[in-house]
C-alpha cells in the first residue's frame, strides 16, 4: 500500500477521534440549510435562521443527538465485591546484637587467602 494511504487513514483516524466527523455533518446540515434558504428568504434572513439554533433542520437535530450520545458515559459495570486480604502479620521484634558481638564484627579480620600463590603455566604452544 503506498505511504500516502496511510496518512491519509491516521489523518482520518484522528479527526474521528477528535470528533470531526461531527463537525463535517454539522457543516454539511448548515449548507444545506444555506442553499435551500436563500432562495426563500434571501441572504441576511437565510444565514440568521440557519445559525441561531432557533430553526434546526432534521440533519442537525440527528447531529446534535449523536453528539449526546457520544458525550454521555456508558454504564460503568457492577463492582464484584471483593474480599478483603489480610493484613501481613508483623515479624516478631528480634533483639540488637549484643555490644560484645558488634565489637568482635567490627574488628574482624579476613581469613587468609587460601590456594595457589604462584602464577599459572603458560598454555602449549600452538601447532602450526
Amino acid at each position: 500500500m503506498p505511504r500516502w494511504w496511510h496518512r491519509c487513514a491516521c489523518v482520518l483516524a484522528a479527526l474521528m477521534l477528535a470528533g470531526g466527523h461531527l463537525a463535517l455533518l454539522q457543516g454539511l446540515a448548515w449548507s444545506t440549510m444555506l442553499a435551500e434558504r436563500i432562495p426563500r428568504l434571501g441572504w441576511g434572513t437565510a444565514v440568521a435562521t440557519t445559525f441561531d439554533g432557533q430553526h434546526p433542520c432534521r440533519m442537525c437535530r440527528v447531529v446534535k443527538a449523536l453528539d449526546q450520545a457520544e458525550r454521555t458515559p456508558d454504564a460503568p459495570a457492577p463492582a464484584k465485591p471483593f474480599k478483603k486480604a489480610d493484613p501481613i502479620p508483623a515479624a516478631p521484634p528480634s533483639a540488637p546484637p549484643a555490644p560484645a558481638e558488634t565489637q568482635a564484627l567490627a574488628h574482624r579480620q579476613p581469613a587468609p587467602l587460601q590456594g595457589r600463590v604462584t602464577a599459572p603455566e603458560p598454555p602449549p604452544p600452538r601447532p602450526g
